[in-house]
């Protein structure tokens, strides 16, 4: 059950883009397990949860929706719908409920996850810090924009009293967080969440850290997105000095390229943009 366990979360919840073959590769997977009741309930539940994550890490959301319920079943079965691994299921089945705009449904999962970690760790730990971050975005795509806001200072705030601010892990998901308020159209808070985290990676981690060098490329095209080209293109042009020294001709190396070539075609300047392109 652990190797199958492994395979199945092989995929992260972020990468929503259907690839029919992985899908065909984890239905059949999936199917040596499914309806299966030969398994202790505890079990069930944490298969069925990785069967639902690698679903959702391909784009499959109502076939992670499926599995997702059973686990939440499965995790009651067996006495556990106030534990940590509940608290991850109901995390996971937010965000799929989220992907098909079933908000009302998104929101009271969320919470339910929450709840969970902050009765489980505290209101100050991570993973009830990122499960209140996850609860901002449904609350902003709700309409609810004041009170997302008052969530996403929240998760700043537990960052800062914590110390999770000078954290290279912490870091790096703050970055996330802000990396995923961006994707689903909350850019203020994105922006707001990578620019403390670019903060804190300046001043706690090495000036030529990878992690950092991301940051700044998605800074960079929110600046763009926002008009900002000078601010924009010093934060592309800071990563890709960073990335040149580091990694050489490496492919994150050839998007901080592409940023720049997409930021002189924004600002009318075709042949540097080509240049840069190419």
């Amino acid at each position: 059950v652990t190797q199958m366990q492994r395979f199945f979360e092989g995929t992260s919840p972020l990468e929503t883009k259907v690839d029919v073959r992985a899908v065909d590769v984890l239905d059949r997977a999936a199917a040596m397990f499914d309806g299966s009741s030969e398994h202790e309930p505890e079990v069930r539940a944490r298969v069925h949860h990785s069967i639902g994550t690698a679903y959702l890490g391909l784009g499959a959301h109502s076939s992670a929706r499926r599995h997702l319920e059973r686990a939440i079943d499965a995790w009651k079965e067996a006495g556990l719908a106030d534990g940590k691994g509940a608290a991850a299921t109901l995390g996971s089945l937010g965000c799929t409920v989220f992907q098909e705009n079933d908000i009302e449904a998104a929101e009271d999962h969320s919470r339910a996850a929450f709840d969970i970690h902050e009765r489980l760790h505290g209101p100050d730990h991570p993973e009830t810090l990122n499960a209140l971050g996850s609860l901002a975005v449904v609350r902003f795509h709700s309409g609810d924009r004041r009170g997302a806001l008052e969530l996403c200072q929240r998760v700043l705030d537990g960052y800062r009293r914590e110390g999770l601010i000078a954290d290279e892990a912490a870091l790096r998901q703050l970055g996330t967080l802000g990396a995923f308020f961006i994707e689903t159209g909350w850019i203020e808070a994105g922006k707001k969440l990578l620019e403390e985290a670019e903060a804190g990676m300046e001043r706690w981690l090495s000036a030529d850290h990878r992690e950092l060098q991301f940051v700044r490329l998605l800074l960079a095209r929110t600046n763009l997105e926002e008009g900002k080209y000078d601010e924009a293109q010093s934060h592309a042009e800071t990563a890709l000095r960073f990335l040149v020294e580091r990694l050489g001709s490496h492919p994150d190396t050839m998007n901080a390229y592409y940023t720049l070539a997409w930021m002189a075609w924004a600002r009318g300047d075709h042949v540097r943009a080509e240049d840069l392109a190419y």
